[in-house]
C-alpha cells in the first residue's frame, strides 16, 4: 500500500516537474505493475487539463487501461 501512494505522489509530482512523456511511461508503468491502477486515469485526465491537449491522451490511455487490465488476468505475473 504504501508503493501505491508513493507512486502516486511520485506521478503527481511528475505532472508539474517533468515532460509530458515522462508522465506518459510512468502512468503505462503502474497500470501495468498495479491492480487496477485507476489513479493513472485521473492524473492523465489532470494532465490533459493543465496542458490543453483536449483529452487527446485520455482517449489513448482509457483503452489501454482496459487492454492491460484484461491481459493481466488472462496472463498470471
Amino acid at each position: 500500500m504504501v508503493v501505491r501512494i508513493g507512486a502516486s505522489l511520485i506521478l503527481f509530482l511528475s505532472l508539474f516537474f517533468m515532460p509530458f512523456w515522462v508522465t506518459i511511461i510512468l502512468v503505462l508503468l503502474g497500470i501495468v505493475y498495479f491492480k487496477c491502477f485507476v489513479e493513472a486515469l485521473f492524473f492523465i485526465l489532470l494532465s490533459d487539463l493543465i496542458f490543453s491537449l483536449s483529452f487527446f491522451s485520455f482517449l489513448i490511455i482509457l483503452p489501454t487501461f482496459f487492454l492491460i487490465e484484461f491481459f493481466k488476468k488472462k496472463v498470471n505475473f
